[in-house]
């Protein structure tokens, strides 16, 4: 059994993005943290696109073409 490690609080906040607003692109899921008042998270596309990759590939987001 392969050992599973907690998600980060970048990643945990990601889930909660899309889980709410599925189904949703990245750029939504930019868009989100870019309308945020909230200074600790940065919605850049160097963050968000591979984060979002990582996740697909833990199976916790699926993506469709």
């Amino acid at each position: 059994m392969a050992k599973v490690r907690p998600l980060t609080e970048l990643e945990g906040t990601v889930l909660g993005v899309v889980w709410s607003h599925e189904p949703c692109t990245p750029y939504q899921v930019r868009s989100v943290f870019a309308e945020s008042l909230s200074p600790y998270w940065s919605g850049s596309a160097g963050a968000i696109y591979p984060l979002l990759a990582r996740l697909e590939d833990a199976g916790l987001v699926r993506s469709t073409a």
